[in-house]
Order: structure tokens, then sequence, then C-alpha cells
């Protein structure tokens, strides 16, 4: 099993937080978008396996809602490894060979994203987001407390 490092674990609570007020897409949702996307990673074309579990539900825009309009099907290499927290654009451009294969799966994307717009766009509300940013903020001094504590023994031994 790999390894989580501090940095995806507090990706994870906030998504988690976040969650609470904006739901993750639905399985029908998620069948739509293998279909669109033919089972292939939106930014490198890698063909995936569903029944493997090989694709990821990537936030197109990190820091975005969990709407369907604003995932895309990627490989975990993309999503897990490479994309992280970059802009969408910026990464695609990087994955493509040519402009014209950037242009290409760059209107493809744009193409899932209007098609599936929310009809009332969701906001996060401020006071949500400021109970997510204590989380986090009590993440970082746990942190820090922690490397502190381990540096402190590390040093008695």
């Amino acid at each position: 099993m790999p390894k989580t490092t501090p940095g995806q674990a507090k990706n994870s609570i906030r998504r988690a937080l976040r969650t609470v007020n904006d739901p993750e897409p639905s399985t029908s949702e998620i069948t739509q978008l293998w279909e669109y996307f033919s089972s292939r990673c939106a930014y490198c074309a890698r063909t995936l396996n569903r029944a493997h579990r090989e694709g990821h539900i990537d936030h197109l825009i990190s820091s975005g809602t969990n709407h369907i309009s604003n995932r895309v099907l990627a490989c975990a290499s993309c999503n897990g490894d490479e994309k992280r927290e970059s802009d969408w654009i910026e990464f695609l451009r990087g994955k493509t060979s040519s402009e014209l294969e950037f242009r290409s799966r760059r209107e493809h994307i744009q193409l899932w994203c209007s098609s599936h717009a929310p009809k009332q766009p969701r906001l996060i509300d401020a006071e949500v987001q400021a109970e997510i940013d204590r989380a986090l903020e009590a993440f970082d001094i746990a942190l820090a407390n922690l490397r502190r504590l381990r540096k402190a023994h590390s040093d008695d031994d």
C-alpha cells in the first residue's frame, strides 16, 4: 500500500469536509463520464479498465466543486502523481505532443463541462469555507507539533 503524505491527507480532509455541502457525483453521472471519455484518460488518452478500478474521477479545477461538470476521467499517473493541484490546461499542454492534439483534447473536456453545467451554480458558503480553513489550520498545527516531537526524540538518541 502506498504511503500517504501529509499533503495527500490534507487534500482528503478538505474534500471530505466539502462533500458535506457539495456531494460527490452519482453512480449514473460517473457512468456517463466513463462513456463520454470512452474509458480513456482525459489528459494522456491511456485506455482504462473500469472493472480493475483503473480510472480516477479527477477534479478538473482542484479548488472547484464536486459537481460532475468539474470532473474528468483520469489515469492514476495523471491524477495521483503528476497533475496534483496544477492548472488543468497547462497540465494538458504538457501531456500532448502537438498543438492539434492539445486543442482536440481541450475541446473534448470543455464540451463535457459545458454540457453538464449545473442549472444553478453552487457556491461554497463563506461560513462553510471558514470551517474548512479552521480544520486545515488545526491539521497544519498538529503536523508541525508532531514533526517537532519527532525531532526532539531523535535528538535524544
